[in-house]
């Protein structure tokens, strides 16, 4: 992993735990970066999973914010660990690539045997994918004249694009290794 990222999660992974203690339960890398394949318009996606969710706590933490965090674009998702299985359902194709392309920093693993329910999972993937459609129209018509905000455009549809392909092939029976090989 690039050195600049690896000190940011360092620096955030040391911050989290010493402001939640006892109410930290996991803090979990997912996506590209969880797989060392992060692209230069890539956000490093965390999810920290807390017993308890103290709003002072969270203040104080937010007064730790790093100007290298924002550098490297961690993006952190606050979870409580009795949200999981909810949030699992009503954001399946996402939970479905965190079970998938994950590493634990600190922690359980609180995603190594979740279940996301398949029908949830079919109606996740029609509405990203319908979402994804109607982005990618409004971007034509907004944008269309100017290329390189359109290749932008394609640039930030990719990723959950990516993810779809991957969750599609896994519905199917068939899942690809890495969400980029499913397309």
């Amino acid at each position: 992993m690039d050195p600049v990222i690896q000190r940011a999660l360092d620096g955030f992974v040391a911050a989290v735990r010493e402001t939640f203690t006892t109410d930290l339960r996991a803090v979990v890398l997912f996506g590209s970066a969880a797989e060392d394949r992060l692209r230069t318009t890539s956000d490093v996606n965390l999810i920290v999973v807390l017993n308890a969710f103290d709003p002072a706590k969270a203040a104080a933490f937010a007064e730790l914010q790093a100007p290298e965090w924002t550098a490297a674009r961690l993006r952190a998702m606050w979870l409580r660990g009795d949200e999981i299985v909810e949030a699992a359902a009503a954001f399946a194709v996402k939970f479905l690539d965190v079970r998938r392309r994950h590493t634990v920093l600190h922690g359980d693993d609180p995603f190594a045997t979740l279940d996301v329910p398949r029908a949830a999972a079919v109606a996740q993937l029609k509405q990203t994918l319908l979402g994804l459609v109607l982005n990618l129209r409004h971007q034509l018509i907004a944008r269309g004249r100017f290329e390189d905000s359109l290749a932008l455009a394609v640039a930030d549809a990719s990723g959950p694009l990516r993810a779809s392909a991957a969750e599609l092939l896994e519905l199917e029976g068939a899942p690809a290794a890495t969400p980029k090989e499913a397309l």
